[in-house]
C-alpha cells in the first residue's frame, strides 16, 4: 500500500474518533484500525504530514479543544480539560499555551471581545498587550 494512502486513511480513522476518545487512542490503535504495521503508518505520517501520529493525535485533541471554546460559552475550562480526557486542567492548560501561545481562559476571552484573528498568526501576537 502507497504511503499516501495509508496516512489518508489514518488521519480519516483519527478525525472520525468522538472527542472522549482520541486521548485513549495510540499510534498502535489507529495501525490496527486501518490494516497496516505500526513502523508503516509511522514512516507514512512522517512523509506525508511531517509529524508523528502521537504529534497529530495531541493536535487534533487541541484543535477540538479551540472548537469547544469557539462554540461553547457555558462550559468550563475543567469541563473542557475532562471531556477531552486530560487528567488535571493545569496540563490541559499547559498543552493549549504550547499550542496557541494564550491561555484558554484568555482565548475565550479574546472570543468574547469578538476579535477576528483570521490572517493573523497569533504567535506574532503573543506579546501584545491584550495578551499579559
Amino acid at each position: 500500500m502507497k504511503k499516501n494512502i495509508v496516512a489518508e486513511r489514518a488521519v480519516c480513522y483519527i478525525l472520525s474518533r468522538k472527542v472522549s476518545d482520541l486521548r485513549k487512542l495510540k499510534a498502535h490503535d489507529v495501525a490496527l484500525a486501518i490494516d497496516c504495521s505500526l513502523d508503516f503508518l509511522e514512516d507514512a505520517f512522517l512523509t506525508e504530514q511531517n509529524m508523528s501520529v502521537k504529534d497529530f493525535l495531541d493536535r487534533e485533541i487541541l484543535n477540538r479543544a479551540v472548537f469547544i471554546l469557539e462554540r461553547d460559552k457555558v462550559i468550563s475550562i475543567r469541563g473542557i480539560s475532562e471531556r477531552l480526557g486530560f487528567t488535571n486542567v493545569m496540563d490541559f492548560e499547559n498543552a493549549f499555551f504550547n499550542f496557541m501561545l494564550v491561555k484558554p481562559s484568555k482565548y475565550r476571552e479574546l472570543i468574547k471581545l469578538r476579535r477576528n484573528f483570521s490572517g493573523y498568526d497569533l504567535r506574532e501576537l503573543k506579546n501584545t498587550p491584550v495578551y499579559m
